[in-house]
């Protein structure tokens, strides 16, 4: 679907160069298409290609909020230049106060600087803002995730399925719920339902590995790193699909040597390791903050990092 974007995007430039919008959409693929789940290029690749684009739009109309929020993105999990980020999702939303979208990514920000509170209180004025939208349901429910109410993100993302029972996403963070919830069939169908569709997806394979190892299927999970290497020499991996199964596995040498790897790649789901329940068994180790330090984060507080009922 993004190529397809991409191409019609692209089409639109040629029959008018000056105009704003089809460059901010030409972003918006480009930054989703380096990210997780969808990883289909490298964000050396993508988020480039993302910015310079972004940046087009504003130069050809700075009011537009839809660029500003692609900018922010790639400011905030590629730059990784944080206040930076925050200026251009609150410029964002300066400039469209009703734009669900712009509250959905602002709580990604919020989520990656440990707000969580504020996180769920962006996310819940997106899906306000568009109640019939899956994603914005979805993403209420991952930030429900990152403050460990799993439960509740069982319930959001469901909703989502309720408007799109196909909605992947919503099935990728019920299945974490459920595994952090130590549900692990539940968790094991959520990501076969999506890999019945697509059977060599790495972001689910990786998942559904991590699910084998901490409910004590080590050759299983073996197996799915096996077939995540086949796959690698195909196409791109991020190497933080790697270390989810191998901090599953609590092997942490393995784990953090992949993170190491990541934080090479300018992966961009690093941001979001502050609050991360599936990284819980690395925050003890002393490479845990040092790696925070480096993506120029803090560790989260107590009251952030505990398991909420």
């Amino acid at each position: 679907g993004f190529a397809k974007a991409i191409i019609l995007f692209q089409r639109s430039i040629q029959i008018d160069p000056t105009y704003a919008p089809p460059y901010a959409g030409l972003a918006d693929c480009y930054q989703l298409l380096g990210s997780a789940p969808y990883s289909t290029l490298t964000p050396s690749e993508a988020f480039p290609k993302a910015e310079e684009a972004a940046k087009k739009a504003l130069q050809l109309d700075d009011t537009l909020a839809e660029a500003h929020v692609p900018l922010g993105i790639s400011e905030l999990v590629y730059e990784r230049n944080f206040p930076e980020a925050r200026k251009e999702f609150e410029r964002a939303l300066e400039l469209r106060p009703g734009y669900a979208t712009g509250h959905q990514f602002f709580g990604y920000y919020l989520t990656a600087m440990g707000q969580i509170e504020e996180a769920i209180a962006e996310r819940k004025k997106a899906v306000e803002l568009d109640p019939l939208s899956p994603l914005l349901h979805s993403a209420l429910g991952e930030a429900y995730y990152h403050a460990k109410r799993f439960d509740l993100s069982i319930a959001q993302n469901t909703e989502a399925l309720e408007l799109d029972p196909s909605y992947a996403i919503a099935l990728v963070n019920i299945g974490r719920a459920y595994n952090r919830l130590g549900m692990h069939q539940q968790a094991r169908e959520a990501f076969q339902r999506i890999l019945t569709a697509a059977p060599q997806d790495p972001a689910i394979l990786s998942l559904l590995g991590h699910e084998y190892a901490v409910s004590g299927d080590v050759p299983k999970a073996m197996t799915v790193l096996t077939k995540l290497q086949d796959i690698s020499a195909k196409k791109y991996v991020p190497a933080v699909y790697f270390a989810v199964i191998y901090t599953g596995l609590n092997r942490k040498d393995e784990a953090f040597y992949w993170l190491d790897k990541a934080f090479a790649e300018r992966c961009e789901y690093l941001v979001y390791l502050r609050t991360e329940p599936l990284a819980d068994p690395l925050r003890s180790d002393p490479r845990f903050p040092r790696l925070l330090a480096r993506l120029g984060l803090e560790p989260a507080s107590p009251s952030t990092a505990r398991q909420t009922p």
